[in-house]
């Protein structure tokens, strides 16, 4: 809803495979009941107990990617969690005017990282190159449609009341 709200924190946890093939998680933002085609400029960066990575660049198949080789399945004790924060989802500042403001995203998460127990932790962040209102997310794993492929995660939506 963003004529009451400009920035969402969504909470996902206990998202796991109903197959053991691991796979990366990936985020794209919806408008108008579709997904939103927009190139992504995003940063990754990733701790795992092996070692970490950065990466960067320009995402131009419509989702940002959230983690790399996490959410393998098939064990009730591999589960990923994700806190997605999405800004500016109306385009406009937080008075309403001018609809040139970029909706923006940070994204926290840990999951168990490839076939072992090791963790797999750390941060998305996104700038996404379209000023549309933002009105849904989609999930997708590399490969495979989020729905129907994964056990019944749980999902909290929360809604920043915009600033008179």
């Amino acid at each position: 809803d963003n004529t009451n709200y400009d920035h969402h924190l969504i909470n996902i946890y206990n998202l796991s495979h109903n197959n053991t093939t691991v796979t990366d998680t990936w985020m794209g933002l919806r408008s108008g009941g579709s997904l939103k085609a927009a190139n992504i400029y995003s940063a990754r960066i990733r701790l795992t107990s092996t070692g970490s990575g950065f990466s960067t660049g320009t995402v131009t198949d419509n989702y940002q990617r959230i983690e790399h080789s996490g959410a393998y399945g098939n064990a009730v004790h591999r589960s990923s969690n994700y806190k997605i924060h999405i800004y500016n989802t109306g385009g406009k500042k937080s008075d309403g005017t001018a609809s040139s403001h970029q909706p923006q995203t940070i994204i926290q998460y840990n999951s168990p990282f490839s076939h072992t127990d090791a963790i797999n932790a750390g941060f998305s962040f996104g700038r996404w190159n379209t000023t549309d209102a933002v009105d849904g997310i989609a999930l997708q794993r590399s490969g495979y449609n989020i729905i129907g492929s994964v056990t019944k995660p749980k999902v909290d939506v929360f809604g920043v009341i915009k600033q008179s």
